[in-house]
């Protein structure tokens, strides 16, 4: 979810929103530290990658295979029913390219990756950075003292 924030209405819009008790500046600077800290895009992007690179392919030879169970049992493969086999040819073809297709999608996200300097800016101006996209407020927080 990616939320612009140009002011601090719109942040105390988007805390009262997701029901976030915060009562002062010292709370706010935790749970921004707290999510920046926790976020990790390469992470995110890893787990993306292996649950399509294992679900989708799943899914699609798991519906092939239901299908080719009634296709057998309802009709069977004779002679009454010619176009059987070729149906089945069709569906287990469509699973392999999806299965095919979904490996080599994952595989090349897992090994594409950012470069270093491009993945997380060394530094962030102002102590209160947003958590929600890439740049930064424009508030600036008094120092604690």
């Amino acid at each position: 979810m990616s939320v612009d924030i140009e002011n601090l209405d719109d942040l105390k819009a988007l805390l009262k929103a997701s029901k976030l008790n915060i009562n002062d500046v010292e709370d706010l600077q935790r749970l921004l530290s707290a999510i920046n800290a926790n976020y990790n895009p390469d992470a995110a992007r890893v787990k993306v990658a292996k649950r399509i690179g294992v679900v989708v392919p799943c899914v699609a030879l798991v519906m092939a295979a239901g299908v080719s169970c009634f296709v057998v049992w309802g009709g069977g493969l004779s002679e009454k029913s010619p176009w059987a086999l070729a149906s089945l040819a069709v569906m287990w073809g469509v699973a392999g390219v999806v299965t095919i297709l979904c490996t080599i999608f994952s595989s090349l996200t897992l090994m594409v990756r950012k470069p270093a300097a491009e993945a997380r800016p060394a530094a962030r101006p102002g102590p209160l950075a947003s958590a929600f996209n890439d740049r930064a407020t424009n508030v600036m927080l008094p120092e604690n003292r």
